[in-house]
């Protein structure tokens, strides 16, 4: 709603200022704000592809290798594994379960289901476990 309102605003004002007399205008407001959009967007652009480096790919490739081989040892489900991996970045229960569309409970029963069978007692623990099987 936000959107079509701001679009129709937009529409609506260089309409005006189109008709007031483009003989007046050097350039049209709007075609302003409409190059500082773009140059924004073409900046974003260039920030994520570098923030997105094959460095990044690779070890997050290396780190779900080898929680796939913890997964193996001590039968976690994928689910575990996935917030095994969430954990070792560093994410908090309410940043894993907003990702996984899930409750905070489930991820505190999947992570306790993790400590279980893993025979770590807290999350510091976890991380050294995968820290050894990347040595």
């Amino acid at each position: 709603m936000l959107i079509y309102f701001v679009y129709t605003f937009i529409y609506n004002t260089d309409a005006i200022f189109r008709f007031i007399g483009p003989s007046m205008w050097f350039f049209y407001p709007l075609d302003g704000v409409l190059i500082i959009y773009l140059t924004v967007s073409i900046t974003d652009i260039i920030y994520m592809r570098k923030s997105n480096t094959s460095d990044d790919i690779l070890k997050h490739a290396k780190l779900s290798e080898t929680v796939s081989k913890i997964g193996r040892e001590y039968n976690l489900t994928n689910r575990e594994q996935e917030i095994f991996i969430d954990m070792a970045y560093g994410k908090s229960n309410a940043e894993i379960a907003n990702h996984y569309v899930i409750s905070v409970y489930t991820v505190k029963r999947h992570i306790n289901n993790i400590n279980r069978k893993t025979k770590c007692r807290n999350r510091k623990e976890n991380v050294e476990l995968i820290n050894r099987y990347l040595q």
